[in-house]
C-alpha cells in the first residue's frame, strides 16, 4: 500500500512537473525534486529489499533450529548456554538489521574489496549479537576478535563469491541492473 502511495504521488509530482513548466517555466526545481524523489525511493526500496531478504534468512535459520530440536532435542543449545527461542530471537532480530545495513552498503560493492567489505558488514550484526550471549565477560576482548575475524572470513568469502558470480553473469550478457521501484524516471 505504501509503495502504491509513493508511486501514485510521484505520477502525480510528474503530471505538475509538464503543467509548470509549460504555463510559467519557473525553473527547473520540480523536475530536481522529483529526481531527488525517485533516487530516494530507490534507495528505500533498495534497503527494504535487502531487510527483506534478511527476514527470509532469520525464517530459514529458524527452521534449520527448529529441526534440529525435534530431531536431536535441546541438548547442543543448553551446553552453549542458550535457548533455541533466544537463538530464533536473534536471527528475527539481527537478520532484518544485517539485510539493511547491507542495502546501506551496496553502492561500495563496484569491486572484489566493495563486495567483501559489504560482506563482511552484513554479517558481523549477526556474529557479534551471538558473541554478546556466549563470551564471558572476562573473555571480551578475544570474542571480539574471534567475532570481527569470523565476520571477515565468512563475509569476505561470501562477497568475493558474489562479486565473481556478477563478473562472470556481466562477461555472458545475462547481467541485469539492480531492480528499481521508479522506472519511469
Amino acid at each position: 500500500m505504501l509503495a502504491y502511495s509513493v508511486e501514485y504521488s510521484l505520477r502525480t509530482l510528474e503530471g505538475r512537473t509538464a503543467c509548470a513548466d509549460e504555463a510559467s517555466a519557473p525553473g527547473d526545481h520540480v523536475n530536481t525534486i522529483l529526481t531527488k524523489i525517485s533516487r530516494l525511493s530507490e534507495f528505500a526500496f533498495r534497503v527494504l529489499f535487502c531487510a527483506a531478504a534478511g527476514v527470509v534468512f532469520a525464517i530459514v535459520c529458524s527452521l534449520w533450529v527448529g529441526l534440529i530440536v525435534l530431531l536431536k532435542g535441546t541438548g547442543a543449545f543448553d551446553r552453549a548456554g542458550l535457548s533455541p527461542v533466544v537463538c530464533v530471537a536473534i536471527y528475527f532480530l539481527v537478520g532484518p538489521l544485517g539485510g539493511a545495513l547491507i542495502g546501506l552498503m551496496l553502492p561500495l560493492a563496484r569491486s572484489m574489496i566493495g563486495y567483501m567489505f559489504v560482506g563482511f558488514v552484513g554479517v558481523l550484526p549477526l556474529y557479534g549479537a551471538f558473541a554478546l550471549l556466549l563470551v564471558p565477560r572476562k573473555h571480551w576482548l578475544a570474542g571480539v576478535l574471534l567475532t570481527c575475524g569470523l565476520a571477515a572470513w565468512v563475509g569476505g568469502v561470501s562477497g568475493y563469491l558474489d562479486w565473481r558470480r556478477h563478473r562472470i553473469r556481466r562477461r555472458s550478457g545475462r547481467f541485469s541492473s539492480w531492480p528499481t521501484r521508479t522506472p519511469w524516471v
